[in-house]
């Protein structure tokens, strides 16, 4: 009797087994309509051998990139920086992730390393401002390491990092992502949408600062340790502009336009050229978009348009929700949403969707981040 049992729980198990494997073969993920786009795109946050704990070459990164279709690679090596180089029709311009004492920063713009007592200043934000630079905040909420310093004083963030979001999807011993981990062989894209999440503290710092000028950014921080095909196409910037052909002005467009904020952050695993617009408009002329400071009366009312999707079930449907200083003022589901009258106040967007859980259900988060629109009062 007790052999007749262990068969027939051994049985059980691998047939539950050879169900799970079937179903996470067959779901689906949605699908960002294409659009014809000849704005750049590239990818934020990536070591190369330059860093301690990375064994990717440039000319690997770039060869990836160019197959991926991308305008540009920031490099982020650890406490190094390479000169700036165009590989394949790629732009690589790298600056050094600093570890500091309250936390890793980039050193954005900034040609030469700093030293230690300047990389470890209360005020490394405003001495790099001071040079046409800025500091960005590397994965700034990873639970091992948080960044600890002041917020306001920089000039951007990660508000979506690969390396924080793993973190908190998998625990401090990363059993959580045992399960994608299995899933891997069987569907690749599904496993890497589960590392997909909102880093809820690290946009509530980013609302908190009043600065239009602090930029959100989403960082793939790349390591070679996941298929690097893949693991650029976790999280993408598309440029508001076209870039200059020649290489030293394209540079400096390139470092401006992500200074500036004119960019929106877009999970490419869905699609590469997803439609999005964010603008303010004024008598159905746009006279604004991310990165702009104007007046709230020159403004008739906030666009933004969202991507056609499929969904693989009838009832899913992509949700337009728009932020005024960190609070969410409506939700629209729907591919337009016109925001009449807007007050004066920050601005931002984000593009939602359900994606599949491994095995069942889904869970809505955004797959799309504008950066911020401030509408002035009159004085």
């Amino acid at each position: 009797m007790k052999q007749w049992i262990s068969l027939a729980l051994v049985a059980g198990v691998i047939g539950g087994g050879v169900w799970a494997g079937k179903r996470v073969e067959s779901r689906a993920l949605p699908t960002l309509q294409w659009q014809e786009s000849s704005s750049p795109r590239g990818v934020f946050h990536v070591h190369s051998e330059a860093s301690h704990d990375s064994e990717v070459s440039v000319a690997t990164i770039a060869q990836t990139a160019a197959a991926l279709g991308l305008s540009f690679v920031i490099l982020t090596d650890h406490n190094n920086q390479q000169a700036p180089v165009e590989v394949d029709g790629v732009t690589l311009l790298s600056f050094a992730e600093l570890s500091t004492k309250n936390g890793h920063v980039i050193q954005f713009g900034l040609p030469t390393l700093l030293d230690r007592e300047q990389k470890n200043s209360f005020d490394i934000g405003p001495m790099l401002h001071k040079q046409n630079a800025s500091t960005i905040l590397a994965h700034p909420t990873d639970l091992k390491r948080p960044w600890v310093g002041r917020w306001r004083d920089h000039g951007g963030l990660e508000i979506a990092s690969l390396s924080a979001s793993a973190r908190r999807r998998g625990g401090p011993t990363y059993l959580g992502l045992l399960p994608g981990i299995l899933t891997w062989p069987i569907n690749r894209q599904l496993a890497l949408t589960q590392l997909y999440d909102r880093d809820h503290k690290a946009l509530r710092r980013w609302d908190e600062t009043s600065n239009p000028g602090q930029v959100g950014l989403c960082g793939v921080d790349a390591h070679g340790r996941v298929d690097l095909f893949s693991n650029l196409q976790l999280w993408q910037l598309h440029l508001e502009d076209p870039l200059p052909v020649d290489f030293e002005k394209r540079s400096v467009a390139l470092q401006d336009a992500i200074r500036q904020g004119r960019f929106f952050c877009a999970a490419a695993l869905f699609g590469d050229s997803p439609e999005f617009v964010f603008e303010a408009i004024n008598a159905q002329e746009t006279i604004a978009s991310a990165g702009d400071s104007l007046q709230a009366s020159e403004v008739s009312e906030l666009l933004v348009r969202a991507p056609t999707v499929q969904f693989p079930e009838a009832d899913q449907r992509v949700s337009i929700v728009l932020f005024r200083n960190g609070d969410e003022v409506i939700r629209h589901h729907g591919k337009e949403l016109r925001y009449k009258a807007p007050r004066p106040g920050l601005y931002r967007a984000e593009i939602r969707m359900p994606i599949p859980n491994l095995l069942f259900g889904y869970r809505t988060i955004p797959l799309i981040y504008s950066n911020r629109i401030k509408l002035e009062a009159s004085e």
